[in-house]
């Protein structure tokens, strides 16, 4: 193989690989997990903390050893906005009664 060659094909080979190191990596998860084993409620965080992704993965290939479901474990956008907005509530309660006092 000739230098030329060589040159051809990593350059090639570099150009298909850009792509992939280029994409971004997922968000973590929200999950819940109360109830859960230690040993399972610590690989379901693990995989929450790589993305979607990777959690429905493992759930998935999982199911018939742990009996769960996606759609049991992971926190929906509905829940979250419900805590955030539950807390922000709080929050402006005590602020409240700072400046009352």
């Amino acid at each position: 193989m000739n230098n030329l060659s060589r040159i051809v094909l990593s350059a090639a080979l570099t150009a298909l690989a850009l792509p992939v190191a280029s994409q971004e990596a997922e968000r973590p998860v929200a999950v819940k997990t109360a109830g859960l084993p230690d040993h399972v409620r610590a690989r379901i965080e693990a995989k929450a903390q790589e993305g979607p992704s990777s959690l429905i993965r493992y759930i998935n290939s999982t199911r018939h050893l742990h009996n769960l479901r996606v759609e049991e474990i992971v926190v929906s956008e509905a829940e979250t906005g419900a805590v955030a907005k539950k807390s922000d509530e709080s929050t402006k309660v005590a602020e409240k009664d700072r400046a009352a006092k």
